[in-house]
């Protein structure tokens, strides 16, 4: 990533300074003293003011002289309290008048901590005194933008918790989310313009407009929730990082679906999508969109994520509000058209892994409520085609079904809500009778169903006997050990969307001496990874040869797409017009290498 920003707000903890620690030895002494399960507050605290927390577990009058009696037991621990790797470089590589800090904590915490990690305190710092609304409401990275002189929409927030990736999408900044204190599988999805595993992977250049932020594309590729489409693209209208497209689950970024769909049907008319455009804030994003679809299972934004509530509130509200503009873009753009159309919608497993139950806890993690929810998934989405077929008649509707998070829930691998473990493996019977009602409510609705899986594992085994129609995959991830299942889908009959296109663009050589001639060398070089469809297909072609069907049969049956979107290219390289064609070609004219 490489991004081109006025300024950098910067959440603390997790973030700058490492009080992990400290901060969970605090509330547990404070819990322990007001008899409150240490492990309930940790699950719903990180990113939240402490007043909001305190005010979760006891009653009002209580709220103010306990959140006092906390703020002296923080002040009292700052053992462990230290700089993050590369945050004191990073801070002193910038202008004062270009960054601040916006925290849940107080001033005088805050202040102390800064300095107990040796870090500098800004000029501009917001923290919990000066707003009246907490993360994830973006009320602090307002204010701190407001101080500098800045828009928001030209700064970069770099946050570490899902309350606060969240407040600084609100804003209408850049995201840059660091997995410091919550794991990647937590972040993802969310939305971030990019996810890293820590601050030692940037680099910050002040030039005469403002700051140039960049981080290498070995190690941000970046994690979000959904991926690769059916033949999508990305635009190449969009000025900044934060409104281009996303990813390759319909993820476009800035906040006007007329906009969006017309650069859709612009650029994919033959398929084109219902766009997502998460830039807009919570209930936008993929999570938010699939939780307003709920049918009586009433879900809010905490500053954790999506959470279970009795009633319906705001957050919902806004959720049907963007999906409703969407879906009458939609209709303005292609109400007689004819062909197929996708929707995408995330899947009830990434669904339950993403949503918490009042405790806290995911869903997933009970049986009872997984199953509510799976249920009211199905409802939602059958209503969202019959209307989508309403409003479209002429299409035939195909609904990807989004399982970014499958193999973590299939293998074990989803952190429990204090981080400190992992929830146990869910039964594969279970995870494929859930499917299988959900796929056959589809197709039994007259849309083809769908299903995508970008991380690595895919279990396309389940996804095919589930009664999905076509897969879309990374192909960069199907090793041999998938070819047998990857074989048995074909001769069923199912499509394979592979993602092959790589996200960013290939490393710039060596710096030409400057004549024309070299110039124009360099950029034939840096152009290559886009121009030679040959080289781009291979990954399908080896697999193909490996399974040994017939050469007439592969561009029948797949389609290449992007590898998790083309959010990391230059905007030459996103609109370079015949890659697609010349891929299709390829398969085609030279099914062998």
């Amino acid at each position: 990533m490489r991004i081109s920003v006025d300024a950098v707000l910067f959440d603390i903890d997790g973030t700058l300074v490492d009080s992990t620690g400290a901060v969970e030895r605090t509330w547990r002494l404070w819990g322990e003293a007001h008899g409150i399960d240490p492990e309930e507050i940790l699950a719903v605290s990180h990113g939240r003011r402490s007043e909001d927390t305190v005010a979760m577990f006891l009653p009002e009058a209580q709220v103010a002289e306990a959140t006092a009696e906390l703020e002296e037991l923080e002040l009292a621990d700052l053992d462990g309290v230290s700089a993050l790797p590369a945050a004191r470089e990073l801070l002193s590589a910038l202008p004062s008048p270009r960054w601040a800090a916006v925290t849940s904590g107080s001033r005088r915490l805050m202040r102390t901590r800064l300095e107990a990690a040796e870090l500098p305190v800004p000029e501009v710092l917001v923290t919990a005194d000066d707003v009246s609304e907490g993360k994830p409401h973006p009320q602090g990275y307002l204010r701190a933008a407001a101080a500098l002189g800045f828009d928001p929409a030209r700064c970069l927030v770099v946050e570490d918790a899902p309350a606060g990736v969240r407040a600084g999408l609100a804003s209408g900044a850049a995201v840059l989310a660091v997995a410091t204190s919550h794991s990647r599988t937590e972040l993802e999805g969310i939305g971030a313009t990019e996810l890293i595993d820590n601050l030692t992977f940037c680099t910050l250049e002040t030039t005469r407009g403002g700051l140039v932020l960049s981080t290498p594309d070995s190690v941000t590729a970046p994690r979000r929730s959904g991926c690769p489409n059916l033949g999508q693209r990305e635009s190449t209208a969009a000025p900044t990082l934060a409104r281009r497209v996303r990813n390759r689950s319909g993820f476009l970024a800035g906040e006007d679906p007329d906009e969006a769909m017309r650069t859709i049907v612009g650029e994919l008319p033959d398929l084109p999508h219902l766009p997502e455009l998460p830039a807009r804030g919570a209930g936008a994003d993929m999570i938010g969109r699939a939780a307003g679809l709920l049918v009586d299972l009433p879900v809010e934004v905490q500053p954790t994520g999506w959470r279970v509530v009795d009633t319906p509130g705001r957050d919902l509200a806004r959720a049907g509000s963007f999906l409703s503009y969407d879906m009458d873009a939609l209709t303005e753009h292609l109400h007689a058209y004819e062909g197929p159309l996708k929707v995408q919608i995330a899947g009830p497993w990434t669904l339950a892994a993403a949503i918490e139950l009042r405790n806290g806890q995911r869903v997933v993690s009970d049986p009872g409520a997984h199953r509510d929810l799976a249920e009211s998934h199905l409802e939602g989405v059958l209503e969202h085609v019959a209307d989508v077929r309403r409003r479209v008649p002429g299409a035939r509707v195909i609904v990807q079904v989004d399982e970014p998070t499958l193999p973590a829930v299939l293998l074990g691998r989803l952190p429990t809500a204090s981080g400190l473990g992992v929830l146990p493996a869910v039964d594969r019977v279970l995870v494929e009778s859930v499917l299988r009602t959900l796929f056959a409510g589809i197709e039994e609705s007259g849309a083809v169903p769908a299903a995508h899986c970008c991380a690595a594992g895919a279990p396309v085994d389940l996804l095919r006997r589930s009664g999905a129609r076509a897969l879309s995959l990374d192909a960069r991830l199907l090793t041999r050990a998938h070819d047998e299942m990857v074989g048995t889908a074909v001769e069923a009959g199912v499509g394979f969307l592979l993602g092959v296109v790589p996200p960013t663009d290939p490393p710039a050589p060596a710096r030409p001496s400057g004549t024309a001639a070299d110039a124009a060398t360099a950029a034939a070089r840096r152009s290559a990874g886009m121009s030679d469809p040959a080289a781009i297909v291979d990954p399908v072609r080896e697999l193909w040869n490996r399974l040994g069907f017939s050469p007439d049969l592969l561009s029948q049956v797949v389609v290449t797409t992007p590898a998790c979107g083309l959010a990391g290219a230059s905007p030459a390289r996103q609109g370079r017009p015949g890659s697609r064609p010349g891929r299709a070609r390829v398969l085609r004219d030279e099914p062998r290498r």
